[in-house]
């Protein structure tokens, strides 16, 4: 229901502005009418909670002035909206209105049809508004009841966070793990072998051995900093580095710097179709290989590695033995193992390292969906 109160100490006023103008054609369904200041008050005390839509009052009365009377209605009934109707043309009283709050200010004698207008104009502001409120109740509605499933949505979001970041953490410290190992195990097996030249006088074999030393250690640095995100500064001596999209060669390569570097005796057998286009796989089982071997070298003893390669029944299986200690049967999986069986989950991938007689030693197995389209969210079972 839409109500305006019509005030003016002058009765005959206030009535025809009531009764002349068809307000129901215009939506309102509720006109009152007052003639002074507290008689007002009193009809908008019986509109209460909210009071009228519109007031409508002359400046110039006994008692209150309508100035007076729209500071009251604006701090009492502040969604009502006030017009100010003078028969005095001065700006002050202008000014004054504007600060009050006035909606706004028409010079008597009004005409009818630009009163009409101007509360045509209150009507509409007021619907936006209505609109507006109406609207932020809504959105307000929907915070609430969606604000459980934004709470969770948002903790699932973080948890996800901090499970890819300890994911990035464990795969760093296993990258770490087996990068320093292997360094570590090449660099003992040079420093002894030059040990041993430079004891029998051969001193340049011996210092060669050094050299060697020192610059797989500076390639094996170039290794750290790529993984812990750095950029990775050029070889040394200017080769560049294998490419890792193509397993075969990779995997070639880095078995021929290793049986170099670490003095060890290396048969091959490898025999693949195709090749994986995933560089993080192939860095994957290269790192693999480096557990390896680093674990049969310093564990066992290890002096002659087999490394099988090859694609049988849709796996990629990966074979490598060496002639050092047996494991244990039993064995509870170390770092690095625990490293490698993590990394080759996120390909679906197992692995396991069990002994071997006839001849003795031990043969580590991995084995990954081949093409790599399947990964696997449950850990590898070593």
């Amino acid at each position: 229901m839409t109500s305006i109160l019509i005030v003016d100490d002058h009765r005959h006023l206030a009535e025809n502005l009531a009764t002349t103008i068809p307000w129901a054609e215009r939506g309102v369904s509720l006109v009152l009418q007052a003639y002074s200041g507290p008689e007002a008050l009193d009809a908008l005390r019986m509109l209460a909670p909210d009071g009228a839509d519109i007031v409508i009052t002359d400046i110039r009365m006994p008692a209150m002035s309508g100035l007076e009377l729209v500071r009251i209605v604006r701090e009492t009934y502040p969604d009502t909206d006030c017009l100010l109707l003078t028969g005095y043309a001065e700006f002050e009283y202008a000014r004054q209105a504007m600060e009050l709050g006035a909606a706004g200010y028409l010079m008597k004698p009004v005409r009818e049809s630009e009163l009409a207008e101007a509360v045509l104009r209150l009507l509409e502001k007021r619907a936006a508004r209505q609109a507006e409120r109406s609207e932020a109740e809504r959105l307000r509605r929907t915070v609430r009841s969606e604000l459980p499933r934004l709470r969770a949505d948002l903790l699932a979001a973080q948890a996800a966070a901090e499970r890819a970041a300890e994911a990035e953490r464990a795969r760093i410290a296993g990258d770490l793990h087996d990068i320093v190992g292997y360094t570590l195990t090449a660099m003992i097996v040079q420093i002894e072998a030059a040990s041993k030249q430079l004891a029998k006088d051969r001193r340049e074999e011996g210092m060669s051995r050094l050299a060697n030393s020192a610059l797989f250690a500076r390639r094996s640095l170039n290794d750290i900093r790529e993984t812990l995100g750095h950029l990775r500064l050029s070889d040394p001596e200017g080769a560049a580095p294998p490419v890792l999209a193509d397993l075969k060669d990779a995997v070639e390569q880095f078995l021929d710097g290793a049986a170099h570097t670490v003095g060890i005796a290396l048969e091959r057998r490898i025999s693949l179709p195709g090749a994986p286009d995933d560089p993080d796989l192939v860095r994957a089982l290269l790192h693999v290989l480096q557990e390896g071997i680093t674990n049969g070298i310093r564990h066992g003893g290890a002096e002659r590695f087999v490394v099988e390669l090859t694609d049988t029944a849709g796996e990629l299986r990966l074979a490598l033995w060496n002639d050092g200690n047996p494991a244990p049967a039993q064995a509870t999986p170390g770092t690095g193992l625990a490293a490698m069986a993590e990394r080759l989950a996120r390909w679906g991938g197992r692995a396991s390292l069990v002994p071997t007689a006839q001849p003795d030693g031990s043969l580590l197995t991995v084995l990954l969906p081949w093409p790599n389209e399947a990964r696997a969210d449950g850990p590898a079972q070593l």
